[in-house]
């Protein structure tokens, strides 16, 4: 099964993003036949992955930021998270996030 996991912080979505992007999560997903749909800041795709896996993926990548801060900054909290199967659904291709 490939997954989607969309997620909410309290930080910018960057760093979460890059270090998530470190285990083969992607900001875009390839349909079979070919097409690539960029996804929205806090959304990220992975192929072969479950469901449950994609939460721990995102909790443990949280916990490592955190765990990095120094002590004036504010710790990363997760305030909401859904993960979908990336199978039906419907969208539009968009621009790559920046």
């Amino acid at each position: 099964m490939h997954a989607f996991i969309i997620y909410d912080t309290n930080a910018r979505p960057t760093s979460v993003r890059e270090e998530m992007q470190k285990l083969n999560y992607r900001n875009y997903c390839v349909t079979d036949d070919g097409i690539k749909y960029n996804l929205p800041n806090t959304c990220l795709w992975r192929e072969n992955t479950k469901l449950e896996t994609a939460i721990e993926d995102l909790k443990s990548v949280i916990d490592q930021l955190n765990e990095k801060r120094l002590m004036d900054e504010r710790y990363i909290v997760l305030e909401r998270c859904i993960t979908l199967p990336d199978n039906p659904w419907q969208a539009v291709p968009g621009l790559p996030v920046k």
